[in-house]
């Protein structure tokens, strides 16, 4: 990180890293526990790099900004891709009926990063975030890498969030939030037969899974330092999306509860 000036708060970074993360199992059930084969075993998620580069403003009276620009080679990572004999068989009718499964895939591409937070002395806090990455819809085959970030399972190109956090007295805390996710895209992978009926290379294509539009709002209220009660209401645009393909999510959610520290 360079700091531009002393009495200015504006400061340009950059980042790389690079490695190995070890592939469990417990992540991927979590994702997508009706699909995951308690017989597969993951290996290894290579990463030669993932980097980060821009700049930082602020903070002014409470605001700052940033602006950054990423780019990262991922190899052998698994993404949930579903089974289907041809490409035209993705259609809606047959949307709860595909096989899916973990496959492993290379992906490189780029982001484009901006997010901006306000705090005001400890009444309110706020951020807005967007993030772009560009992704190639294009078919590609198993033995080459796919052109995009992939930002989630759902491999969104857009996202976009905007929350708010309240505490008007100090054992209420209120919040809300819109979150936006667009481009995303379901994987189906199947085989290109040639003509002399064997079967050849796996190919992949992408299939539209829509946008999301998440409203959300919730409550926390502190009785003492051992319970807290709180509340959480999501998706209140009662939005009709899939989590994974065929995967609905739940339509507005209410839940209630406490918490106990001791």
């Amino acid at each position: 990180t360079l700091s531009l000036h002393d009495a200015l708060p504006i400061s340009i970074f950059a980042n790389a890293l690079g490695g190995k993360a070890l592939g469990y199992r417990q992540g991927k059930h979590f994702v997508n526990y009706r699909y995951d084969d308690p017989l597969l075993l993951y290996g290894s998620v290579y990463t030669p790099l993932d980097a980060e580069a821009g700049v930082k403003i602020g903070p002014f009276n409470g605001l700052s900004a940033k602006v950054s620009l990423g780019y990262a080679v991922v190899k052998n990572e698994p993404g949930v891709v579903y089974d289907a004999p041809y490409p035209e068989v993705a259609t809606e009718a047959l949307r709860h009926a595909f096989m899916s499964e973990y496959n492993v895939i290379d992906s490189r591409g780029y982001y484009i990063n901006l997010a901006l937070d306000y705090k005001y002395r400890s009444l309110i806090e706020a951020s807005a975030s967007f993030k772009y990455a560009p992704h190639d819809k294009e078919l590609f085959f198993s033995d080459t890498h796919y052109n995009g970030y992939k930002m989630g399972v759902d491999r969104a190109s857009t996202v976009a969030n905007i929350d708010l956090k309240v505490t008007p007295w100090r054992p209420l805390t209120l919040n809300a939030g819109l979150e936006y996710r667009g481009g995303r895209m379901a994987l189906f992978q199947y085989y290109n037969v040639i003509p002399d009926n064997s079967v050849g290379d796996v190919q992949y294509q992408f299939v539209d899974m829509g946008d999301v539009i998440n409203l959300h709002v919730g409550a926390n209220y502190r009785l003492n330092s051992t319970v807290n009660l709180w509340l959480q209401a999501n998706n209140l645009l009662n939005r009709r999306y899939d989590i994974l393909y065929g995967m609905g999510a739940q339509r507005i959610g209410v839940m209630v509860g406490a918490s106990f520290t001791f």
